[in-house]
């Protein structure tokens, strides 16, 4: 089986923008499942690093102690955002990320170690799946939506017991 994490990419963004499309000013401040964060911080959270990775946010991303300070640090200024501009930031910058993912995931480049802040070092072909975990466990839980608002998952705890885990595998 081949893994195709440049579609699993493109197919997540969108289900991340279809989901964020209906939403009302109410769903947009709910109180997200990640704590101290509305559904906008998160979405902000999605565009800010993907816009950090062609900044000079890069750095900080790649070589953070402390991955968490570094989440809230590039969300501070996104708070007071008004939200389609927190979408779109989301949806031009993740369109620029699968861009340049097409490239990181060929063999020479892919191969390459890469830090990721302080969850470990790991191909560069693997970042795509990164995000992808990244975007869909911040996604939505439907069926709570119209009973009280989207529930959007952080991988605030999850992320470096998963990444441990999976991403470890060198072999794809």
């Amino acid at each position: 089986m081949t893994l195709n994490r440049v579609q699993a990419l493109r197919t997540q963004r969108q289900v991340v923008l279809d989901y964020c499309a209906g939403f009302t000013d109410d769903d947009w401040t709910t109180p997200s499942q990640a704590a101290g964060w509305r559904v906008r911080d998160v979405i902000a959270h999605l565009g800010a690093t993907c816009r950090g990775l062609f900044n000079q946010h890069a750095i900080t991303l790649v070589f953070s102690d402390d991955t968490e300070q570094t989440n809230e640090d590039l969300l501070a200024p996104r708070r007071a955002w008004p939200t389609d501009r927190v979408l779109d930031e989301f949806a031009h910058w993740s369109k620029a990320f699968i861009a340049a993912a097409s490239v990181a995931v060929q063999p020479l480049i892919g191969s390459a170690p890469l830090r990721v802040g302080s969850l470990g070092r790991y191909p560069v072909r693997k970042l795509p799946s990164m995000l992808v975990f990244d975007w869909h466990t911040t996604s939505l839980t439907m069926s709570s939506r119209q009973s009280t608002g989207p529930l959007l998952r952080s991988t605030r705890t999850a992320s470096r017991r998963h990444w441990n885990g999976c991403w470890q595998d060198s072999s794809r």
